[in-house]
């Protein structure tokens, strides 16, 4: 072969290598494109809540990340909505001894312009308020039509906001998922744990219901129970069940009893038959449920509404009981989240800013005390626009003391979550100690527990406390309230991520406060920084701590002399206070989106 071939031969290789090589090229870039093309550029979030709506929070992340999709699920209180048409998805389920149907409804797009679902069906419809997540029914029921429903949208993400999604789902042959699971709780002690024999009563389907009642062993608890002889008739069976759904507490009345009684040891035997014949419902080697532990099990991610709370879990067993190993095995998927609310300024008398907040309170305060003055109370004539609901009642009046400061404690008819007791105890404290100060308490509801009316009989019956207290018992229109009073007392013992708090800073309302879970993340000793400090804590955060009382007493009488004997230091604390950022903010809307990202 002459040189002039080799030549060209080398060449000819040069030219097809190059060809090839830009070929390969050319097919990476185009691969890399269809695979960008085909990728979708926003993520389907479903959020299910059985509190309030997170409208803020949907409108804030849409406008920072506008190719989020978002939507709401929510149970319908009361009777099925007029305002909403039927989508077609009913689902039929098998709940204590009966057969319930689930219908899903798809509300008519408003003026926030969300997506949003009801689900009605009557064990949790037919409430008065919002499901109570302490209430195992009402939290069985929607959280098994939650799965079917939710399963039927097939969003990317389903975000859950203290509703557990796996629970009960034990009893059903196939847990149905496509998308992935996303739980925020805000606090794992308002999560009890079940006796499987309750929890198998309310959970199971009817073959389960059948197989419980034909075993031989639940035949004779039970009958021991209710002093039967005819043990083998279903029938028979199915009314003692019936019997136990309607008069389970007072079976159990004597559950955290001494004294081992009768009754307590037949439950103990029908609890630990249940394990053996549903071994499923056991949580290791403990004779209980948990209604989040399947769900923080298998879901692909978890957040606690607190960086401070959150911190604290996997290291104090007491705030999650036996929730702590599952919640320690799971940390690697878990991250904290801030709660935060963008408050928008409603109607108060005064409007008031940074600069004019001294006078425009001042007149605030004096239409509040004129509205709730003894004449106005007694004649009905109290501006009713102060109420969100025509359901309520007051007891006790306010005299025009304008030199004394006027404390608002807002709180729900929880007596150890929200600390009713640490209140009661620092305002009757407050008055023994003659401090020159009034007092606004609303709780709603709070008439039906006794430990609330004694409070209102026992003020009621001093005399000299008149023109000092106040107490509401119905929902408000809340702004106001803060919007004219000086304090605001918030003595939570648990992790409540709770909206008070927000609109006291936001309406330059100073929070006393338990320096505990999102409190503590949120607002700031004046004491411990002088330029910033917002509120007074409480230098106590154990639940069961003995001197909480006294200890909310002291920071509480702290914060009324730094009113009293230092306005330069009370100007510049509400300032600081009108000045605290509680909405959501870039960065808590970016640490979210992060969570999105990871989840997908």
């Amino acid at each position: 072969m002459e040189n002039s071939d080799i030549i060209n031969s080398y060449e000819d290789r040069e030219i097809l290598y190059d060809i090839k090589l830009n070929l390969r090229l050319l097919r990476k870039r185009f691969n890399r494109f269809m695979k960008k093309m085909s990728k979708k550029i926003f993520t389907d979030i479903l959020i299910v809540t059985a509190g309030e709506k997170p409208v803020d929070f949907i409108q804030a992340v849409k406008k920072q990340y506008p190719d989020k999709n978002f939507s709401l699920m929510v149970p319908v209180i009361g009777s099925a909505p007029d305002t909403a048409s039927k989508t077609g998805a009913d689902f039929e389920y098998f709940f204590q001894n009966k057969k319930y149907t689930a219908q899903l409804y798809k509300y008519a797009l408003n003026e926030n312009n969300i997506e949003t679902y009801g689900i009605y069906s009557e064990p949790f419809s037919l409430s008065s308020d919002d499901i109570n997540i302490s209430n195992f029914k009402q939290l069985a029921t929607f959280s098994k039509c939650v799965r079917y429903f939710a399963a039927k949208l097939n969003p990317e993400i389903i975000q859950l906001i203290d509703v557990p999604y796996f629970f009960g789902a034990e009893f059903e042959k196939k847990c149905r998922k496509t998308s992935k699971i996303y739980e925020i709780i805000r606090d794992f002690s308002r999560y009890e744990n079940i006796e499987p024999f309750w929890a198998c009563l309310n959970l199971s389907d009817k073959s389960d219901i059948i197989k419980l009642c034909k075993d031989k062993a639940i035949q004779k608890y039970t009958a021991s129970l209710f002093k039967l002889k005819n043990i083998n008739n279903l029938t028979q069976m199915y009314s003692c069940l019936d019997l136990i759904y309607a008069n389970y507490t007072k079976f159990r009345s004597s559950i955290d009893s001494i004294e081992d009684i009768e009754e307590n040891r037949i439950f103990k035997r029908l609890n630990a038959r249940v394990l053996n014949i549903f071994p499923q419902i056991s949580v290791e080697d403990n004779e209980f449920i948990n209604p989040m532990y399947s769900s923080i099990k298998k879901c692909d991610f978890w957040s606690v509404f607190s960086e401070t709370y959150y911190n604290r879990i996997f290291t104090e067993k007491e705030l999650t009981g036996d929730l702590f190993n599952i919640i320690k095995d799971t940390k690697s998927k878990s991250s904290p989240v801030l709660f935060r609310a963008d408050i928008s300024k409603q109607r108060i008398y005064a409007e008031f800013n940074q600069e004019n907040f001294r006078e425009k309170r001042g007149e605030n305060k004096k239409y509040l005390l004129k509205e709730f003055s003894k004449s106005r109370i007694k004649t009905n004539f109290t501006d009713s626009s102060l109420f969100a609901d025509k359901q309520y009642k007051i007891y006790g009046y306010l005299e025009p003391f304008y030199d004394a400061p006027l404390i608002f404690c807002p709180l729900e008819p929880m007596i150890n979550e929200y600390g009713i007791d640490i209140a009661f105890c620092t305002i009757l404290k407050l008055f023994e100690l003659n401090k020159n100060v009034q007092i606004i308490l609303n709780i709603p509801n709070g008439m039906n527990k006794e430990y609330i009316r004694n409070f209102v009989d026992f003020c009621e019956n001093k005399p000299e406390l008149n023109g000092h207290w106040l107490f509401i018992d119905g929902k408000l229109n809340i702004q106001q309230f803060f919007a004219s009073s000086d304090i605001a007392l918030f003595p939570y013992r648990k992790n409540i991520a709770s909206f008070f708090p927000l609109m006291s800073l936001n309406y330059g309302c100073i929070p006393v406060v338990s320096k505990i879970g999102f409190l503590n993340d949120l607002i700031t000793d004046i004491y411990d920084d002088m330029e910033n400090g917002c509120g007074f804590m409480v230098n106590y955060y154990n639940a069961d701590l003995k001197n909480a009382e006294i200890e909310f007493l002291k920071t509480s009488i702290k914060c009324i002399n730094f009113y009293k004997q230092n306005s330069t230091g009370w100007n510049l604390i509400v300032k600081n206070a009108l000045n605290t950022d509680v909405g959501w903010n870039f960065n808590v809307v970016e640490k979210i989106n992060d969570i999105y990202d990871e989840i997908i």
